[in-house]
């Protein structure tokens, strides 16, 4: 009985904790120079599957999650994207973006991926909506 219990436990806790690999992901978004000061970063799997997540902090640097906070981004090739990205406090600069997306990001595997996303870039559009 003590073996068919533990052999229970042991599934029940790791069944629903297996997951594609995911590598940690950080960095910073700025604007020719200027940390933003607030936003969303999304990596988007090429091919689909679940998004990593971060908020741009004060700073402009970022984290991505994706299972859980901070355990980065799924290993791959991802489209990246910018959402409601401020550069002003008072939030009536025209640096603002609602959203900036960029083709193509690629996270490595047993790294930290670091990014200086750089919105002043020709890859990055400014959209109106």
């Amino acid at each position: 009985m003590r073996l068919f219990a533990s052999l229970l436990c042991i599934c029940i806790l790791g069944c629903g904790q297996s997951h594609p690999p995911v590598a940690e992901v950080k960095g910073t978004v700025t604007y020719q120079g200027k940390p933003a000061i607030s936003g969303r970063v999304l990596f988007l799997p090429d091919g689909g599957g679940k998004q990593g997540l971060g908020t741009i902090r004060p700073d402009g640097s970022f984290e991505l999650g994706t299972f859980s906070a901070d355990d980065g981004a799924l290993v791959g090739k991802h489209h990246a994207m910018l959402v409601r990205v401020a550069f002003d406090p008072s939030g009536k600069d025209e640096l603002s973006f609602r959203r900036a997306e960029q083709q193509w990001i690629v996270v490595e595997s047993d790294k930290t991926n670091e990014f200086a996303i750089e919105l002043a870039g020709q890859e990055w559009q400014k959209l109106s909506n």
